[in-house]
């Protein structure tokens, strides 16, 4: 069994929207749940059609225990509000070093985030979090419609983090259990690797 930590920020930012999405957006949602931190976010994100929903499902299933960090999803708008970048990012990376070891690391993003600080949300976001979880965790982030259609074979490993994949738009209803199904993939050979609940 596996431990992994699990968290999702999404927004799809249209630079030229004249509103930017502020804390208060992401509270909203917009059609998705609203900011939650901790293990509220499982109940939070339960039935929607979104990746996240779907690994939790299938993780759970697998046996692998869960850790809840952040989750945050707003209405496509203007750059996120450096605040809302900074509470967000910085309460999912705080809860994500508090709950470490962990054995792996799973995110929902969307993919087109522009805060009003960094042009690439997400790979801001994976920065931090792999400076926390350090070289040796494997993670895995679904991000938007581009889903993993990678084998089990070829899924990310603690000894191969970066492993290719190719990607591919799924129909709406396959998308989630798609996303899990490598992700659950990954924490299956997470948890059987060498050392893998180690906190190196």
């Amino acid at each position: 069994m596996a431990r992994i930590a699990i968290g999702g920020f999404q927004h799809e930012t249209n630079t030229f929207a004249p509103s930017p999405a502020d804390y208060a957006a992401f509270e909203a949602g917009g059609g998705w749940p609203g900011v939650q931190y901790g293990e509220p976010l499982f109940g939070a994100v339960a039935g929607a059609n979104i990746p996240a929903a779907g690994a939790i499902d299938a993780l759970r299933a697998a046996g692998h225990q869960l850790v809840g960090t952040a989750w945050a999803a707003a209405s496509p708008s203007a750059q996120v509000t450096a605040d809302a970048y900074e509470r967000i990012a910085g309460e999912l990376v705080k809860r994500l070093r508090d709950a470490l070891p962990v054995d792996g690391v799973y995110l929902d993003l969307h993919g087109a985030m522009v805060s009003e600080r960094f042009d690439d949300g997400e790979g801001e976001l994976l920065r931090r979090v792999r400076e926390a979880v350090g070289p040796r965790r494997w993670w895995r982030a679904s991000i938007c419609t581009a889903i993993s259609r990678a084998p089990c074979s070829r899924a990310p490993t603690p000894s191969s983090p970066t492993a290719p994949t190719r990607t591919s738009t799924w129909p709406k209803r396959v998308r989630a259990p798609r996303a899990c199904w490598t992700a659950c993939c990954a924490a299956v050979r997470a948890s059987r690797a060498p050392g893998a609940a180690s906190s190196t």
